[in-house]
């Protein structure tokens, strides 16, 4: 019986409140960074080689890491590995969620190589922290690695023990209240919820920020280096 009421507030109604303290959360920091009262530097720069070489090296940093790469290699292994295999283990879910359709062995195949890697490497990313970076860690920092590791083993737990997530995924869309009976899947998706609606308000945030906070130093940078050239 306990279980019963636990898919019910877990599985069909908390969705509602951990989607809209997400957007909630969303819409405040993204209204905080666009009142900074700094001119960004723009999005698009001149056709010129010098703009397309900026553009070509943020770009750079975001996705490929080219700063951490230069200054640690072995952490930029790490951190490479982590978002990508987020990024597809992210993929997976929205695909279940509205009913793509792919091999079964290929999905299985995918998604539990790529739950081994994601867990692998936020372990490595949390004895690393707490090896060589306790000094200037907070509670913080050990709260979102934790969360993640608490998500990526209840996932991987639901995929070594065949708990098909795809029929609740369904579900949710379709309207249609399924059973699914299963206290881990439960468990599951409370950790992944609960780590949505942390999401905008910590520092895993930095995902999007960093559109705009690397913007931010790179027109200051341009403006000190005129600056400069002007002294001159």
């Amino acid at each position: 019986m306990l279980q019963v009421y636990l898919e019910e507030i877990v599985l069909y109604k908390l969705p509602f409140v951990t989607a809209a303290i997400f957007f909630a959360g969303l819409f405040f920091r993204v209204y905080k960074y666009l009142s900074v009262k700094l001119k960004i530097f723009p999005v698009f720069p001149k056709a010129s080689k010098s703009g397309f070489k900026k553009l070509s090296d943020y770009f750079g940093d975001v996705f490929l890491f080219k700063t951490l790469f230069s200054s640690d290699k072995s952490l930029w292994v790490l951190s490479w590995l982590f978002h990508v295999s987020l990024l597809v283990i992210l993929l997976g879910h929205i695909r279940m969620f509205l009913g793509i359709k792919v091999g079964e062995s290929f999905a299985n195949f995918l998604g539990t190589s790529l739950g081994a890697i994601f867990f692998l490497t936020l372990l490595f990313l949390l004895v690393r922290r707490v090896a060589k970076l306790r000094v200037i860690s907070t509670a913080e920092d050990y709260f979102a690695l934790i969360l993640l590791l608490s998500v990526a083993v209840s996932g991987m737990y639901l995929r070594l023990n065949d708990v098909s997530l795809e029929g609740y995924l369904l579900s949710l869309i379709s309207g249609e209240k399924i059973r699914v009976g299963s206290l881990a899947l439960v468990v599951h998706a409370f950790l992944a919820q609960l780590l949505v609606a942390y999401l905008p308000f910590g520092k895993l945030f930095h995902s999007i920020g960093v559109f705009h906070s690397n913007y931010l130093v790179r027109w200051k940078n341009a403006r000190v280096g005129n600056s400069v050239r002007e002294m001159r």
